[in-house]
């Protein structure tokens, strides 16, 4: 049996068991329910027809479906599943473009084996980081790229009125979906789109009025950030949404507008903290080394080491979460393309992504020049241990630059006054209630649990005092704290006075943040690791059973 046919074989036994291909797919049954009926889908890239059946299990044979698929090694399997399927199935021979033609296809193999899946018109996909460790995983080289002429139409001129598109077309999304455009500023179909090109995909939609979704534990949730499959939704049936999930409004109120996301917002402020850190050391007669190797501590996306990579001769932003993989591996060209929108070079030969828990680094002693933490040390379980790490990876008169705002005992340190807009609420409440009060405004299971774990609860005597603790190891250059309310007026507000009742002192509900410079004053005399030896060894790092494994990069002297 070839390998078409056993794909196809599998799609016959999923049509006739009534079974999805992916979860996600049951959330077809909502939308039908909820959003708007569906009676005709474009399943754009049918591949073996998984589509096909997904569809057939979760809504019936009441729906047509019209399926493209450009392969034509996949055509007679994809009749022959039409056929069987029941109602109306077409299948289209051709793929889906920005205009009709003809264009390369690109089919990967390896090993003698042909992943007809991830066939592509867009051969850089398989120089994706992501692509590129699947395929040595499977048999340690490249891809080798059969290449077929196939035909393509412009969605467009098949003059469909879809109320669901599907899109799967490994890279090509962007491009099928502006063939269809005029298809749908007219109808106002959902789109559910297998996303390799998140960012473009998605900004592209919003100019149409149309917003990212993903379907999680029976429910669809907004959200802003590269995921396998999104559903974009019309604007304006985010009304049906918010009924749905018991919400009164998916438009933050005005004491919970940091809960929207605004990209040049998160850049501006991205920035804003690089150049007070700039600022302040220039006003201590510091400047950052030009040649220097720097760590940034717990550097989420990425967003300050973008900004920073300029400074220095290399950076290697970390955070124990893999934003890469989280990104589909695409992080350094979403974050370039993020930046440049908005005016700042990014030297993407500079940054590199490791995933990496900040209270056990994988790097050697004494190895960078300089070290950044920007709003991590309030989330860190162990700050102590994640100080340590970084007075050891330094060098001997390298500098550290650490700040975090706002700690656990200002009035909104629970980082969710977005979702309970009273203050110092989390130091009266416990775990529980606080919760429960999340979720009466429309939190998620998702951000209670963030809420629990997400912040290490210290409080402002931990922090001086384990700052304190450094000084034979290190000569601060800098000791700033800063008070004030993340929302000005907060301390009028019944908790304050609770809260002294409670015990805790005026001046750390007050006291909001601090930021500490310092260079490393003592050596481990590590010797050094030459630079060819920066790349990853095939070594797994020992880790609890609840962490994924991960690389372990040779750094080590």
């Amino acid at each position: 049996m070839s390998e078409i046919e056993a794909l196809h074989g599998r799609v016959i036994h999923q049509l006739r068991n009534k079974e999805v291909h992916d979860p996600d797919f049951q959330a077809l049954a909502w939308i039908d329910h909820h959003v708007r009926p569906i009676r005709t889908v474009l399943d754009v890239g049918a591949n073996g027809g998984q589509t096909i059946a997904s569809v057939r299990a979760v809504l019936g044979e009441a729906v047509e479906i019209h399926s493209f698929e450009a392969n034509p090694k996949l055509w007679p399997g994809l009749e022959r599943i039409a056929q069987e399927s029941g109602g109306a199935v077409h299948v289209h021979r051709s793929a889906l473009g920005t205009q009709a033609g003809e264009l390369i296809l690109h089919v990967p193999s390896s090993g003698g084996q042909i992943f007809l899946e991830e066939s592509t018109f867009d051969p850089s996909q398989f120089d994706k980081p992501w692509v590129r460790e699947k395929y040595l995983a499977r048999g340690g080289q490249a891809p080798e790229l059969l290449q077929m002429r196939v035909p393509v139409e412009r969605g467009d001129d098949c003059a469909l009125r879809p109320d669901l598109i599907k899109v799967d077309v490994e890279g090509f999304e962007a491009s099928a979906i502006r063939g269809l455009l005029r298809t749908i500023v007219e109808f106002q179909p959902v789109l559910l789109v297998e996303n390799s090109d998140w960012h473009n995909v998605t900004e592209l939609l919003s100019e149409l009025g149309y917003r990212p979704f993903r379907w999680d534990d029976g429910a669809m949730n907004p959200f802003h950030g590269a995921t396998t499959n999104t559903f974009y939704l019309p604007a304006e049936k985010s009304a049906v949404i918010a009924a749905d999930n018991q919400m009164p409004d998916l438009q933050p109120q005005p004491e919970a507008a940091s809960a929207g996301y605004s990209e040049a917002a998160d850049v501006a402020e991205h920035l804003a903290d690089v150049e007070r850190m700039r600022q302040l050391l220039a006003s201590l007669g510091v400047s950052l080394p030009g040649d220097g190797l720097a760590l940034d501590v717990g550097g989420g996306a990425g967003g300050h080491s973008a900004l920073l990579a300029n400074d220095v001769r290399r950076i290697y932003c970390t955070d124990y979460f893999d934003q890469n993989a989280r990104f589909g591996g695409e992080l350094v060209k979403l974050v370039k393309e993020k930046v440049l929108r908005h005016g700042h070079d990014f030297p993407v030969e500079r940054f590199e992504f490791h995933a990496v828990d900040a209270m056990s680094t994988i790097y050697r002693d004494d190895l960078f020049d300089v070290v950044f933490s920007f709003n991590a040390f309030e989330h860190i379980p162990d700050p102590a241990a994640a100080l340590r790490e970084i007075v050891r990876v330094l060098k001997p008169g390298g500098m550290a630059y650490i700040t975090f705002d706002p700690i656990w005992t200002c009035d909104f340190g629970s980082h969710f006054q977005h979702r309970v807009p009273r203050p110092w609420q989390h130091l009266i409440s416990d775990d529980g209630q606080f919760v429960e009060m999340m979720k009466q405004a429309g939190g998620s299971d998702e951000e209670g649990q963030e809420y629990v774990h997400a912040m290490n609860r210290r409080r402002l005597s931990f922090y001086r005092e384990l700052f304190a603790s450094f000084r034979d190891e290190v000569e601060y250059l800098h000791e700033g704290e800063w008070s004030g309310c993340v929302v000005p007026g907060s301390e009028s507000h019944e908790n304050f006075q609770r809260c002294l009742s409670l015990g805790y002192s005026r001046e750390e509900l007050l006291l909001r943040g601090m930021a500490k410079v310092f260079r490393k004053t003592t050596s481990r005399q590590a010797q050094p690791v030459p630079e060819t030896a920066l790349e990853p060894a095939p070594v797994p790092a020992p880790e609890p059973p609840s962490k994924p494994a991960r690389k372990r990069w040779r750094l080590f002297g």
